[in-house]
């Protein structure tokens, strides 16, 4: 078997290798990078598997989108405490971006390529924001979601657990941020939310779950608590608000 990289592997693996340069300033990542630097392969289908995710949204059925609606009533009749995934949904995601629905598939392919004009901005706001969180943490401060120093930085891989939640959180972070820089140039309003696109997605990864046989390793790192080694992304509150 060749050992040359197909070219989007090779361009997945040349985009973590620079991640890693890039973030030697935040140590809380050293074991995402360490996940890459002992199977770099697993580290591209982690990558791939949350393109293929973002690929998903624009073939979301009227069902899929009339539940996605039914849990934001829910969520909000019983004004729960469900985190900011409550507030921007993946129905609110396609509204903004209307016909164009491709497009979230298109820029997500282009998302490691560094020849895309928004590369580059992208690392560079990933790399200030997460210096930003392990600086907080470095200082004694608490972050918190009504903080307003805590608004400008990522600050949740100071506080995750876990080896593959990290590696999840990374990519998770800078496709938000990949997509903030790019649907903003299209004039998209909705992208100037703070984890707007990330928190669209969790009506997705939820509906994925809840299909008859799901296996979905993406779901169990979002539903994992920090403290027990995942992200802690969805809630039971959310969960519930479907089931």
């Amino acid at each position: 078997m060749s050992n040359e990289l197909a070219p989007p592997q090779s361009l997945l693996h040349r985009h973590f290798e620079l991640l890693e340069a890039r973030l030697t300033g935040v140590p809380e990542l050293r074991p995402a990078f360490a996940i890459f630097e002992e199977t770099p392969g697993h580290a591209s289908e982690v990558y791939m598997s949350y393109v293929d995710l973002i690929g998903s949204v624009e073939h979301l059925s009227e069902s899929d989108l009339g539940r996605i609606a039914q849990s934001q009533q829910l969520l909000n009749r019983q004004d729960s405490e469900s985190g900011s995934a409550s507030k921007v949904g993946a129905n609110d995601l396609l509204a903004a971006v209307g016909s164009r629905k491709s497009l979230l598939a298109d820029l997500a392919a282009q998302s490691f390529d560094p020849s895309s004009p928004y590369y580059q901005p992208t690392v560079d706001s990933l790399v200030a924001k997460m210096e930003g969180g392990h600086k907080l943490k470095a200082e004694g401060k608490t972050p918190s979601d009504h903080d307003p120093e805590s608004l400008k930085v990522i600050w949740g891989h100071t506080l995750i657990t876990g080896d593959e939640a990290l590696l999840h959180f990374t990519v998770c972070h800078y496709l938000g941020l990949y997509f903030s820089e790019a649907l903003s140039a299209e004039g998209i309003e909705l992208a100037s939310q703070k984890d707007f696109f990330v928190n669209a997605l969790t009506d997705v990864v939820i509906l994925n779950h809840l299909k008859p046989d799901a296996v979905d390793p993406i779901f169990e790192v979002w539903v994992t608590p920090k403290e027990s080694g995942g992200m802690g992304w969805i809630t039971d509150a959310r969960l519930k608000s479907y089931e």
